[in-house]
């Protein structure tokens, strides 16, 4: 493994080249795992600096996975451009990592997402009062929400149904 100028290593997955004394950074052909990459290995990829690899890291972490690359266009601060030029470097791996279970998340880990929010997590918080959800797809009659939201919420949810010797989930596929 190459060390950097700084003495620290360098992420095997991108290739220093020299060109007329700069170092230029090339991206191997391998495409790299937008869930499991940590912010220094972006930072150290061009056209993404370290605001941009952090804010990458923290808005993944909020959601519970990127499901799909086109969720970078989402992170504050990215260009559309930037995004044209980055999206082609990434695979989602196995997606998303956290759900939230409609029947028995919090108030407040429904509010914290970042695409449920305050009246999201109201709604369904409202509804569970009285009903309990038997499939994610439940939520398109049981609350006021588009289907636009509803397919940017799905990935996210599942019903989980809970017992002495298993959790089993449901998810909207």
């Amino acid at each position: 493994m190459q060390r950097s100028r700084l003495g620290g290593e360098q992420n095997p997955q991108v290739k220093s080249v020299s060109t007329t004394g700069y170092q230029r950074k090339k991206i191997l052909q391998q495409s790299l795992n937008l869930n499991t990459i940590d912010s220094a290995a972006l930072e150290g990829l061009p056209r993404i600096g370290p605001n941009i690899a952090g804010r990458i890291c923290r808005f993944r972490e909020a959601l519970g996975g990127f499901h799909d690359v086109g969720q970078l266009g989402e992170v504050w601060g990215m260009h559309p451009e930037q995004l044209e030029g980055i999206k082609p470097w990434f695979h989602i791996g196995s997606g998303v990592f956290r759900f939230l279970c409609l029947n028995h998340a919090t108030w407040r880990e429904l509010q914290t997402h970042p695409y449920v929010r305050y009246d999201g997590a109201n709604s369904i918080s409202a509804f569970r009062k009285e009903h309990a959800f038997d499939r994610v797809e439940d939520l398109r009659g049981a609350i006021p929400v588009t289907d636009s939201l509803f397919r940017r919420w799905s990935p996210y949810l599942r019903v989980c149904k809970f017992n002495e010797n298993a959790i089993e989930s449901t998810s909207a596929e």
